[in-house]
């Protein structure tokens, strides 16, 4: 009998250790249970203050797009309202323009309209002052031009008699010298004759061609 509630305490008190050992891992269960309740009820409400502000973010975003929607309609409205105001102020000065515009048309072709029609003068080149003055000069010049050579001509023939009179007084004794050698005075002759001859070729040559050009260019530019 003794023996028989020995057992019974035994595996009353193997029951009673298994109970509290159940007992210990439910608390550890429970204590897990609660310590991750915690930590999503933490994680929760971490999102619930991330979702709280993306709202209140997103309010504040609506809240200011709302209102730069609003001054660019209004800014929109007073650009519009101006474009509108200057269009009609330049439609205005357009129209003033044109209305004036078509008044000096108008005028202008009422002062064509009243014109006659108009006289042709035909002038030649001698009409004209100017040409008529510079031919009269160069025919002036063409007179005084023709009568200068027969002054130099002139001069330079007196300048032969001198000198060719001057040369024979000076000749004298050489002259007297050939004659009494027999010379001839056809031959003593020649030798002054030939002698004034060549000095007015030469002279003559050379007035030859350089008088002869001038006239030419003259005449050129009488054209």
């Amino acid at each position: 009998m003794q023996e028989s509630l020995d057992a019974e305490k035994q595996r009353g008190q193997v029951q009673l250790y298994s109970a509290l050992e159940e007992l210990e891992q439910g608390e550890l269960q429970l204590n897990a249970a609660k310590s991750e309740l915690e930590a999503q009820k933490a994680e929760g409400l971490t999102q619930l203050e991330a979702a709280e502000e993306e709202i209140n973010s997103a309010q504040q975003a609506y809240e200011d797009g709302k209102t730069e929607l609003e001054e660019q309609k209004t800014s929109g409205r007073q650009k519009l309202d101006d474009a509108q105001a200057e269009y009609d102020e330049n439609r205005t000065e357009a129209e003033e323009k044109f209305a004036d515009a078509k008044a000096e048309l108008d005028q202008a072709q009422e002062e064509v309209d009243g014109l006659t029609s108009p006289e042709w003068y035909v002038f030649t080149r001698d009409d004209n002052p100017g040409y008529s003055t510079f031919s009269q000069n160069a025919d002036r010049l063409d007179a005084v031009a023709s009568v200068f050579p027969l002054f130099f001509l002139l001069v330079a023939v007196l300048v032969c008699v001198t000198t060719m009179t001057r040369l024979i007084e000076e000749k004298r004794t050489e002259i007297a010298t050939m004659k009494a050698l027999g010379y001839g005075n056809a031959a003593i002759v020649m030798k002054f004759v030939i002698y004034s001859l060549t000095a007015g070729i030469i002279g003559s040559v050379i007035g030859i061609a350089i008088g002869g050009v001038n006239p030419a260019v003259y005449n050129i530019q009488r054209l």
